[in-house]
């Protein structure tokens, strides 16, 4: 660029839809920290300064992106800092030009102002004129930090002054300076620093007189201002527009011919925010009585439209009278709503289309905003009420639970490696499966754009096993120590309600059981394709409407969801077996459930900020997963809705795998995925072959074609001995099916045939009885009855001389079943009503047949 000193040593770029030059502030990474502390920023007019600046250590030095400050940047340093110390460039005036003052000073000047307006301290340290009264700016002149702090730094009011009056020649001029200062003086608001500036300011004038009146004016004509351009208060003439006014904590107005005043009310009211709602529209207000008392006052629309619901509101929250009429009442309306702001109620927490993930207590976009004490967030995109955490609401512990236990807290400092490392430990794989879960939740609208489904996931095991905690240690990404609804004894509107709470989150439902009403296992089918439960609206038009889910949820139970296959079919099923434990593996649950116990919400806070990744990259990881998968599942038959189901974590873990911390890599979770879905894959064809199989056998009895004591027994037993059971003692007697194979099978495959389905082969079908979780075993001499076609086959005997008949048995092979269990899992009936009550129990020792 050349050594000309007349040439620049840089060049400012223009501004562009790319590049706003007004928000950005040159060197404020490097500021904040020293500045924040010191309370305090240098600034100066370009990069280099900044540079030279910063390595001396004056770290809390920066520029802006060309000659002048604006108001966005002044702002943005007011955030982090009380004071602003200028340091111009020493310019030699061009007097050829008619310049009086060098362009660094007027820059000084201009910006100076501005930042005295934005309610910065303003000071200023001066760089001398270079040698032969060149130019000398802070990159030339501070070569070290002595140079640095060898400069004066001078209040900005008394520098500016100085300029001012050194070039005052008449009493025009040197009233218009005199002015000018004071309306600099005005906008410090400290009555101990004004009386230092008019001392120090009688140094360029000395008559004290003079500057006392000149900043009484301006003081004057700053009030003026203030009320003329804040149109959200008052105005001035308030009783000419409203008529009335305030006055003791009351409103009055003026009688028409006496003009007494009149009292209209024993309080005040100052509106804070008008709570938009289609539905429910409401009002905050602070209220303050004569007394003192003051109070935070919801209301609804309904509760100022009518003069005695109004009167019914304020009367209720204590000593608050309105004495005038409903026609004061709209006057008064029709002040407090003009100055209202307006804030929308986040009435769904999590993921909000706005474009922040809402909590019970706050917001996060960026960075987290937490509610203030009446519940209201500022938010770039506006304001947003969250009511749980308002005081209106503090002592009533009966509304928001939920709102009150979805919270980010900031007690934990665990990080998503330590955690996640420590569930892997505890949980195994399947806390992989779970944490890929819990990515895709917190992301499920990006998801469901592009799959129109999500599944559930199921955990399922025995009592003890670790399932539910597992649930619990994912959902303290959201709730601390949750507690979920029972599916058992939960209503269809409660579980509605639950799933309803949050977008974009996790819900647990617990408790699962086979045996849970028809209603509800219908509900949780509808939460795969984002439906929740049917309902009438009674707000709008009372016509039927069906609420969305926009939440993961987590069902755990101890019975495989296979009464169902269609509601099995939407699951990610993972299983927990195990349910002794070594000392080491309690003491690592102990130590995951200490860290879980003090909330993971900032972890949540963490993986929010990948969402950006989520919705750009979402969409060729699927694809990828689901090619992954095909090529993995080559040779088997697989349920496409099972695999879509566990694509889903798989996908979510993958488009985020480069930005995450975690213990486990994408190949390792394919492989858990593959296995998983050649799992529920069996046991959701296995589960539909046989519910075929035993709904075949119902009917085949009901139809007169098999019978009880023929084809099959049910005997209540005490004890049981098989090849898989050496010895089992029931507590109480048991129920079991005991079944001969050879009629039943080649009946099951003829009806199958006549109907037009095709019947599992022999081997397949011995093969999945054998393998489900009814099966006991099989028992190789069982004795049956010889019937046919009803009738039961007798042979003929001579017995002294005469024909006798006697009824015919025969011992056979047969299969084992839990009765009990057949009928739960299955929906059938086999057993025949042979007058025997309900509180009668048979007793083995009364079966007619013992073995």
């Amino acid at each position: 660029m050349g050594d000309s000193k007349d040439t620049a040593k840089y060049l400012n770029s223009i501004e562009s839809d790319i590049y706003h030059k007004k928000d950005s502030i040159f060197g404020i990474d490097m500021a904040l920290r020293q500045g924040s502390n010191e309370r305090k920023f240098y600034l100066v007019e370009g990069g280099p300064d900044v540079m030279k600046l910063q390595s001396i250590r004056i770290n809390n030095t920066v520029a802006p992106l060309g000659g002048d400050w604006t108001p966005n940047q002044l702002e943005l340093l007011k955030k982090y800092a009380d004071t602003v110390c200028f340091l111009p460039d020493a310019d030699p005036p061009k007097r050829e030009r008619g310049e009086k003052l060098g362009a660094g000073t007027r820059n000084a000047m201009r910006n100076g102002l501005l930042a005295m307006k934005t309610g910065l301290s303003v000071t200023v340290k001066e760089i001398p004129l270079g040698e032969t009264q060149s130019k000398n700016d802070p990159d030339s002149y501070c070569t070290s930090i002595q140079k640095f702090q060898e400069l004066t730094e001078v209040d900005f009011i008394s520098w500016y002054a100085k300029y001012l009056f050194a070039d005052v020649n008449t009493t025009e001029e040197r009233s218009n300076a005199i002015n000018n200062v004071c309306d600099m003086v005005v906008m410090v608001k400290d009555e101990v620093k004004e009386s230092m500036y008019m001392k120090q300011l009688q140094e360029f004038y000395p008559d004290k007189n003079l500057w006392t009146k000149a900043l009484n004016r301006a003081k004057k004509l700053d009030k003026a201002k203030q009320v003329i351009s804040e149109s959200k208060k008052i105005d001035r003439d308030l009783y000419q527009k409203y008529g009335f006014y305030e006055e003791y904590d009351a409103y009055f107005a003026l009688a028409g011919d006496s003009g007494k005043a009149v009292q209209w009310s024993n309080f005040t009211m100052m509106p804070m925010f008008h709570i938009k709602d289609s539905l429910l529209p409401k009002r905050l207000y602070k209220i303050k009585n004569q007394n003192k008392q003051e109070e935070i006052i919801e209301m609804k629309q309904e509760d100022l439209v009518s003069l005695s619901k109004f009167k019914v509101k304020v009367e209720g929250i204590g000593n608050f009278i309105w004495l005038a009429t409903e026609k004061e009442l709209t006057k008064l309306k029709m002040f407090l709503y003009e100055q209202t702001e307006t804030a929308i109620e986040v009435a769904q927490l999590g993921w909000q289309r706005h474009g922040f993930f809402a909590f019970g207590n706050g917001a996060f976009d960026t960075e987290w905003h937490p509610a203030d004490e009446y519940g209201i967030v500022r938010l770039k995109g506006g304001n947003f009420y969250l009511p749980g955490c308002s005081t209106i609401y503090r002592d009533d512990m009966k509304l928001f639970q939920f709102e009150r236990k979805f919270i980010h807290t900031t007690y934990n400092n665990v990080s998503m490696r330590e955690y996640s490392d420590k569930l892997i430990q505890v949980f195994g794989d399947n806390a992989k499966v779970g944490i890929s879960f819990l990515l895709a939740s917190l992301f499920r609208d990006v998801i469901v754009g592009q799959t129109k489904s999500f599944p559930i996931l199921n955990l399922f095991g025995p009592k003890g096993s670790g399932k539910s905690e597992l649930g619990h240690s994912i959902m303290s990404f959201f709730i601390i120590k949750n507690t979920p609804p029972n599916i058992q004894n939960a209503t269809i509107a409660a579980l509605g309600d639950a799933v309803a709470q949050c977008a974009n989150a996790l819900v647990h439902i617990d408790e699962y059981k086979n045996s849970i009403d028809l209603d509800k296992r219908e509900f949780l089918k509808g939460l795969w394709d984002g439906t929740g439960r049917s309902r009438m609206n009674m707000d709008r038009d009372k016509k039927r409407e069906i609420t969305s889910v926009d939440c993961g949820v987590i069902l755990s139970g101890q019975e495989m969801p296979t009464i169902d296959i269609a509601l099995f079919s939407r699951l990610v099923y993972l299983t927990f077996t195990k349910t002794e434990f070594s000392t080491a593996e309690k003491q690592a649950f102990d130590q995951c459930k200490a860290i879980r116990d003090q909330g993971l919400s900032h972890l949540t806070l963490q993986l929010l900020r990948f969402r950006s990744k989520m919705e750009t990259d979402f969409s060729a990881n699927y694809r990828q997963c689901m090619s992954d998968l095909n090529d993995r599942l080559k040779g088997e038959t697989i349920e496409d809705r099972i695999q879509r189901n566990w694509v889903i974590p798989l996908s979510a873990f993958r488009t985020l795998e480069a930005v995450l911390d975690v213990p486990f890599t994408y190949r390792e979770l394919l492989d858990i995925c593959v296995a998983g879905i050649i799992r529920q894959n069996r046991e959701c064809k296995s589960n539909n072959e046989l519910a075929n199989f035993w709904n075949v056998v119902s009917y085949l009895q009901q139809d007169g074609e098999i019978f009880l004591e023929s084809d099959f027994r049910i005997d209540y037993l005490d004890r049981l001995k098989t090849n898989k059971v050496k010895d089992l003692v029931f507590q109480r007697p048991k129920p079991i099916l005991r079944m001969r194979t050879d009629r039943i099978f080649m009946l099951y495959k003829k009806f199958s045939k006549q109907v037009g389905d095709s019947a599992l082969p022999t081997e397949s079908l011995n093969f999945y009885l054998e393998n489900s979780k009814e099966y006991l075993g099989v028992q190789n001499s069982v004795r049956f009855k010889n019937i046919l076609k009803g009738v039961e086959v007798t042979k003929e005997y001579e017995s002294g001389g005469q024909k006798v008949y006697r009824k015919t048995s025969m011992t056979k092979q047969a299969l084992c079943f839990d009765y009990v269990e057949l009928m739960a899992n299955y929906n059938i009936n086999l057993n025949v009503d042979m007058g025997i009550s309900e509180n009668e129990v048979p007793n083995s020792d009364s079966s007619e047949y013992k073995f």
